[in-house]
């Protein structure tokens, strides 16, 4: 008897973005950073836009 390895967890980096929600948390995220709004306004900004990272960023800055 081997020990187990932790090959399941060496396939996806702990910072993966899997899945729809990840990916809108990194989209979210990087509209932060570039604007310096808020998380509420980001939020808005991005479902208006339909995520779309520079469409949103214009809509912050008009």
């Amino acid at each position: 008897m081997g020990l187990k390895s932790d090959s399941h967890t060496s396939r996806y980096p702990k910072d993966s973005t899997r899945g729809a929600k990840g990916k809108q948390d990194v989209i979210t995220k990087q509209l932060i950073e570039t604007t310096r709004c808020t998380i509420a306004e980001a939020e808005e900004a991005l479902a208006e836009c339909n995520f779309d990272i520079e469409l949103a960023v214009n809509y912050i800055f008009d």
